[in-house]
């Protein structure tokens, strides 16, 4: 009220600012915890729904780009296909591999024949790195590579599954449709228990 009512100098203002500031980041501060708390349960659902909705397994025979990125600070090392179908070399650590059949596998080995990953995965997911602390509580269920390697991630160019019939790649995918939902859910909930 004083703020409404205030009809001085400029410089007699700040006093009344500080202390609304004051005020509106004590109230921040005491709704900052609860909203952190109360967004971890839906990290954990979109972990989820990316883990079993992000990617689908191509037919077989069908060109799949597949990247590697290397540890840092270090490169990658020989590294050569082997299994049931062919890999054609596009650049550095990236290469076109052809999707195995049903039953049949593609393996990238290091030069001792040692295996950096077999295709296809446990799950089809995007993206096999090595594990993390994180892992214990989010779970790759593709699996992972080996700690010991010069390879940090791989990265495979499955199809993603489409919700939307309509409009660019990144919007026909599950994560705009689950912001669709919870957004409107979040919206009914405000109404139907007149939130504010």
């Amino acid at each position: 009220t004083q703020l409404q009512g205030f009809d001085g100098e400029f410089k007699d203002l700040w006093p009344i600012l500080k202390q609304n500031l004051g005020l509106a980041g004590r109230q921040l501060w005491l709704t900052f915890v609860p909203a952190m708390l109360a967004s971890l349960p839906v990290l954990f659902v979109l972990a989820w729904m990316a883990n079993a909705f992000d990617a689908t397994v191509p037919p077989a025979g069908a060109p799949v780009p597949v990247t590697l990125t290397a540890v840092e600070g270090r490169t990658l090392p020989p590294l050569a296909w082997r299994g049931d179908g062919k890999a054609v070399e596009t650049a550095p650590g990236a290469w076109e591999v052809t999707w195995p059949a049903a039953g049949a596998t593609m393996a990238l080995d290091n030069a001792d024949g040692s295996p950096v990953l077999t295709l296809p995965t446990a799950a089809p997911v995007r993206s096999v790195g090595q594990w993390v602390w994180w892992n214990r509580l989010i779970g790759n269920p593709g699996g992972y590579l080996s700690d010991s390697g010069d390879v940090a991630a791989v990265h495979v160019g499955l199809p993603q599954p489409t919700v939307f019939p309509f409009g660019p790649d990144w919007l026909r995918g599950w994560l705009p449709a689950m912001l669709v939902v919870l957004m409107g859910l979040s919206l009914f909930l405000k109404f139907h228990w007149r939130l504010h």
